[in-house]
């Protein structure tokens, strides 16, 4: 029930069609209408504009790779996401997923830290260093403290892209 024009949803295991997961960590509009939602912990989630919950996690979509997710830009028509597994492409028009983790050229699995610039590059931080992935040919960049960062180790959202496109990461050093 709305109460003082604030409506809010939760995950309630006696209903069905609630919030899978309690504890969010973004929420952005969907292309389509309504709004994606990542979980820690449940994965993605699409709320329809009727308020119907959609859940995409490895148990519910085979191949979608992580639950624990940090936060997601759109390019074009996929929607990228970073998490506990790596980062990876989700198109939702058909559920398509593409995985980019340590096996593939990520520096680290946990992406704790991304942001997008405007040449849609994501700048991925981690506790191992920065990778840098070209979101149009799929190239990977990685870098660590000997090249000049802070640290190797950077922090959730710490992070921004300023209007002349340089990037602002922060971790446990400074930025």
């Amino acid at each position: 029930p709305a109460i003082h024009g604030f409506k809010s949803w939760s995950h309630d295991p006696n209903l069905p069609n609630s919030l899978a997961s309690n504890e969010i960590s973004e929420i952005l509009p969907a292309q389509q209408g309504g709004y994606w939602i990542l979980t820690y912990g449940a994965g993605l989630i699409h709320m329809s504009v009727e308020g119907k919950f959609t859940q995409y996690a490895p148990n519910t979509v085979e191949q979608f790779p992580s639950k624990h997710l940090f936060n997601a830009y759109w390019i074009k028509d996929r929607l990228w996401i970073s998490s506990s597994d790596g980062v990876f492409s989700f198109m939702p028009k058909t559920n398509a997923v593409q995985l980019f983790n340590k096996q593939n050229g990520l520096i680290d699995n946990i992406a704790y830290l991304m942001v997008k610039d405007k040449s849609d590059q994501l700048w991925i931080g981690t506790s191992e260093g920065l990778s840098v992935l070209n979101s149009k040919d799929h190239t990977i960049r990685n870098y660590t403290d000997v090249d000049g960062l802070q640290n190797n180790e950077f922090n959730f959202g710490a992070g921004f892209v300023d209007d002349n496109n340089r990037v602002y990461l922060g971790g446990i050093n400074g930025f």
